[in-house]
């Protein structure tokens, strides 16, 4: 009786210490993505001084085979989602993405969401007076469930 109390209270402590353990969070995002990234510049029309209507006046749309990888802070990744582009994002501990760079009037805000760990939003947008520009990205994690 004394070894399987001896047995259970060992498997007990192992276990908490295993459990007590973080794993980084940032690890299950990490890897080759395909990214789907739409631009568009809208041009704003305004009728007696407010925001009537937006005439889009370029779109194009990329799709890039690119990556996800760790960042040197804590919760940082680092997307190479198109040729030429990079960003530097943050994460919450449920997928929320927020990027400094680019904060919201007033506050630091979500710039998109991991849904489970193969697919990421991210959406960018620009008000420049007269027209608007966003970018929105869509991933697709390689070899990861749909």
């Amino acid at each position: 009786m004394k070894k399987i109390t001896l047995s259970l209270a060992i498997a007990i402590v192992i276990l908490l210490f295993f459990s007590g353990c973080d794993k980084d969070i940032r690890d299950k995002y990490i890897g080759d993505w395909d990214f789907i990234t739409e631009f568009k510049t809208e041009k704003c029309i305004y009728f007696d001084g407010y925001l009537h209507e937006l005439e889009i006046i370029r779109e194009d749309t990329i799709y890039f085979s690119g990556k996800i990888i760790l960042g040197n802070s804590e919760n940082e990744l680092l997307f190479h989602y198109t040729q030429n582009d990079d960003i530097s994002t943050f994460i919450n501990k449920n997928g929320g993405i927020y990027v400094p760079d680019y904060p919201c009037p007033g506050s630091a805000c979500t710039r998109g969401n991991f849904e489970g760990n193969n697919k990421v939003y991210l959406y960018f947008g620009w008000n420049y007076g007269d027209s608007i520009q966003s970018q929105s990205i869509i991933g697709t994690k390689k070899g990861g469930k749909k």
